[in-house]
């Protein structure tokens, strides 16, 4: 849920990443007003690829200094 990783990363100043798994509509990342360009659905899309250091600092939003978020791209 977005308000207990928003709390994580604020109220405790705890590193959070909240994972917006609706990757086919985004809504965490619609209730946040979040555009990504890359996300979720290509882990789904291309099992392939595997994931990596890189493939995941594409993949993450800064919404707030100790929170990141994986979101699904609009």
């Amino acid at each position: 849920d977005s308000n207990l990783a928003y709390s994580l990363a604020v109220d405790y100043n705890q590193p959070t990443v909240l994972i917006d798994m609706d990757y086919q509509f985004g809504l965490i990342s619609k209730s946040l007003d979040l555009t990504a360009t890359f996300g979720i659905r290509e882990l789904f899309d291309h099992p392939e690829r595997g994931l990596d250091e890189m493939l995941i600092n594409k993949m993450l939003v800064k919404y707030h200094d100790k929170l990141n978020i994986v979101a699904a791209p609009n």
